[in-house]
């Protein structure tokens, strides 16, 4: 994976979505989930 794939999007959506809501500290991605039967259990859990 390429290091700008990791880069938030800032300039897609004018916000910086890896800032935490709460504390205005920075989140980083630990993992990329793709599989969707994987989503569906976590989002049903």
């Amino acid at each position: 994976m390429f290091a700008h794939a990791l880069t938030p999007p800032k300039h897609v959506y004018e916000v910086a979505p890896l800032l935490c809501p709460q504390c205005g500290g920075t989140m980083r991605i630990i993992a990329l989930i793709d599989q969707p039967e994987v989503i569906e259990k976590i989002l049903s859990h």
